[in-house]
């Protein structure tokens, strides 16, 4: 026979009480029971209440909605963005055009106003801006959004060209 710790081990909680009381009266054992920590009635919320608190804030229900409101109004703007096959090249590419100013920069290649050498002693190239005569070892922001500019003007030409040939052959 299982000893009685297992058979109470494995039984349901709501079953502990009917289970020790009839092992009791069949084998004639006292069976003290201990009381529990805090019982089911004195409990004033569940095991897990609060849980979710701190992802839904104080206003949980008024956080999703501005969340939803957010995202609908990201996508309408992507919606409109799209409807100008121009703008929506260049917002695609714009990620792709920062790496590209990023890699002319560091060989070199720098808009008007920017200059760049390399140190001789450690053979890094730094940027400096030729008014402010500030230095970086890094292609700074600014100097990055005017090469981006370029970039994004040059591909808006390209692409209206290729729009405006499309439109006109049919």
């Amino acid at each position: 026979y299982p000893s009685i710790p297992l058979i109470l081990h494995a039984a349901p909680t709501m079953l502990r009480p009917y289970l020790l009381a009839s092992l009791a009266l069949v084998s004639g054992y006292q069976v003290a029971v201990l009381p529990r920590a805090c019982p089911p009635a004195l409990r004033t919320s569940s095991p897990v209440a609060g849980l979710f608190d701190a992802l839904k804030g104080k206003g949980g229900s008024d956080r999703r909605e501005a969340d939803s409101e957010a995202q609908l109004r990201a996508m309408e703007e992507m919606r409109e963005l799209r409807r100008d096959p121009v703008e929506y090249e260049v917002m695609k590419n714009r990620r792709r055009n920062y790496g590209t100013a990023s890699q002319a920069a560091k060989s070199g290649n720098i808009p008007a106003g920017w200059g760049s050498a390399v140190d001789e002693a450690s053979g890094a190239r730094y940027f400096f801006d030729e008014e402010t005569k500030q230095t970086s070892w890094e292609p700074p922001a600014e100097m990055l959004e005017q090469m981006v500019a370029i970039l994004e003007d040059i591909q808006r030409k390209e692409m209206q060209e290729v729009v405006d040939s499309v439109a006109g052959s049919q």
